[in-house]
């Protein structure tokens, strides 16, 4: 695998990203596992013209955390969001790379372990516990949910349930090794 260039989380958002966006949701490979309505597309474009570009990122982080994830250049090539769930300290995380020539290049594994920093770093977050809902078919994300250090909970339908605590992110890493002994 090629190493990821690097990238960055952005939270400011331009008409311009809204349309990148909404290209994205009109392709079948990049949302069949994602737990979207079938007319975002549509909803994202009008989105553009009907709220002013300044508050674009406060409307798509209504609720929680909405970041691009892109590369050096500023180029939007995936989303990360976070929303808070009912129970406090409970939020849920979604993470797509938009680009499918891209996939495989360790994009979504350095942006999740910066989503991770994001909600996790703060003092004052609220952020007790990240949980994700992944198809069992998309086994790209499991890996990559599972390797950053998220625990199954359960299943849900055609999905599995993923879970990391803050307590979890922070602990200090068994060695490979060690773990492989256990």
């Amino acid at each position: 695998m090629k190493k990821a260039a690097s990238i960055f989380l952005r939270s400011e958002v331009t008409k311009q990203d809204i349309e990148r966006l909404s290209s994205w949701m009109e392709r079948p490979q990049v949302t069949r596992y994602l737990n979207e309505h079938a007319q975002i597309s549509r909803s994202l474009s009008a989105l553009s013209w009907e709220v002013p570009e300044p508050l674009l990122g406060q409307r798509l982080s209504s609720g929680g955390m909405f970041y691009f994830i892109c590369l050096g250049c500023r180029r939007p090539i995936g989303f990360i969001s976070l929303k808070r769930m009912s129970f406090a300290g409970d939020w849920e995380i979604v993470a797509a790379i938009g680009e499918p020539l891209l996939w495989g290049a360790g994009f979504g594994a350095r942006a999740l372990r910066l989503a991770l920093q994001e909600a996790f770093y703060p003092r004052d977050s609220q952020v007790l516990r990240l949980h994700a809902t992944i198809h069992h078919k998309n086994t790209r994300s499991m890996r990559l949910f599972l390797h950053a250090g998220f625990q199954p909970t359960g299943e849900a339908g055609a999905c599995t349930r993923l879970m990391i605590t803050r307590e979890c992110f922070f602990a200090p890493k068994k060695d490979a090794a060690i773990q492989a002994q256990s």
